[in-house]
């Protein structure tokens, strides 16, 4: 994938109960609520305006919809992100997850996406 371009990212975390153990009742625990996403470009921060948040969406957290993507679930790679970079890959965690016993949260990584090139590779000035 060229820097520049956008991606979009859809976890689907699930509850299950360890083998040997009674599941509980539905209604004895939420599903997750909340989650965010960490990135590369700003090495993992969890600092304010340093990390995407991530919305619940029929079950599953998807990045929020982002207006300078005409409403898109889309995070932009940075233009400056080196090409040839390798495993490019943003971090999640997940939260929010209700028990009797508490809060349960869980972290996963993404797919990685190369960098091959940029948008600026499918831009050139040229006459008639």
């Amino acid at each position: 994938m060229k820097s520049g371009y956008g991606y979009s990212f859809k976890w689907e975390p699930i509850i299950a109960t360890v083998s040997g153990k009674t599941a509980p009742i539905t209604a004895m625990y939420t599903t997750v609520q909340n989650g965010y996403a960490t990135l590369p470009e700003f090495n993992y921060s969890t600092v304010s305006s340093k990390y995407r948040t991530l919305q619940v969406v029929s079950g599953s957290l998807q990045f929020k919809t982002n207006t300078a993507a005409s409403g898109a679930r889309l995070h932009f790679i940075p233009v400056w992100f080196p090409n040839g970079t390798q495993n490019y890959t943003a971090s999640a965690y997940a939260y929010d997850c209700w028990t009797p016993a508490g809060m349960i949260s869980a972290k996963a990584n993404s797919n990685s996406i190369n960098i091959v090139g940029s948008l600026y590779d499918d831009w050139y000035i040229g006459r008639d």
